[in-house]
């Protein structure tokens, strides 16, 4: 996730704080697991605020503030969480023959921003061509180039 931040994240934010989220966003899953639509997610934003005080307080005012999607940062960090987990499914399918579409229609419904949808939509088109090729490759029109990710920070 941070290394799509990294290339992702527009200019106009603060890029030291949408990486510390990345980093700081999962913390709470090594107490509490990586919870699914399938699993009783009732108390899931208890658990995880306990989780996140016990094993790093000082982080918990950034562990809230991506919670709460407050700032441009934590609403980024959570489109980015969304990409991440639906090119992981694409990843996953091709490689291990899943269907994930499940994941790949919930990450569709949950980017809003356009550019971010669209690269998401660019590799789920590319089906079975997908490769792991450099992130260092130069764009297309919509900012991939055979799976490469170029940088919204300019």
């Amino acid at each position: 996730m941070a290394i799509l931040a990294l290339r992702l994240a527009p200019n106009d934010i603060d890029l030291t704080k949408v990486l510390s989220m990345c980093l700081v966003h999962d913390l709470p899953e090594v107490i509490v697991g990586d919870l699914t639509p399938h699993d009783d997610t009732t108390n899931k934003a208890k658990l995880e605020h306990d989780a996140m005080k016990q094993l790093a307080p000082d982080w918990l005012a950034l562990f809230e503030e991506y919670e709460a999607g407050d700032s441009k940062e934590a609403r980024f960090v959570k489109q980015i969480d969304k990409l991440d987990m639906g090119l992981q499914a694409i990843l996953y399918q091709n490689e291990q023959g899943l269907d994930l579409t499940e994941f790949l229609v919930s990450a569709k419904a949950k980017i809003s921003d356009a550019d971010l949808l669209e690269i998401l939509e660019w590799i789920f088109r590319q089906g079975q061509k997908l490769v792991r090729v450099p992130l260092t490759t130069q764009p297309d029109s919509v900012g991939v180039h055979h799976g490469g990710f170029w940088s919204r920070r300019r």
